[in-house]
């Protein structure tokens, strides 16, 4: 599978993200475990509602990180992400 600039992604069902206060990072729940997250997938994560599709998270994500081109990490995320099963198009 892989993810292009018009996909659409979500978390997958029972899966949620969620702030994890002990450890001062975003996780991500699934009923198998638990995948902690660094700054840059959470932030990723956060932006996929199943509304917006890559290239638009892709934009937002540029910018808060001073305009640089993420678009390459974005989809390499998610398709990692995929083939566990955590995120659908």
């Amino acid at each position: 599978m892989s993810f292009g600039p018009e996909d659409v992604p979500s978390l997958a069902a029972r899966t949620r993200l969620r702030h994890d206060a002990a450890r001062d990072t975003d996780v991500l729940l699934y009923p198998e475990g638990v995948l902690v997250l660094n700054g840059s997938a959470g932030a990723i994560l956060a932006e996929c509602d199943g509304k917006r599709n890559v290239a638009e998270i892709s934009a937002i994500l540029s910018q808060h990180f001073g305009g640089i081109d993420v678009m390459a990490d974005v989809i390499i995320l998610l398709e990692r992400l995929e083939t566990k099963g955590l995120v659908v198009k």
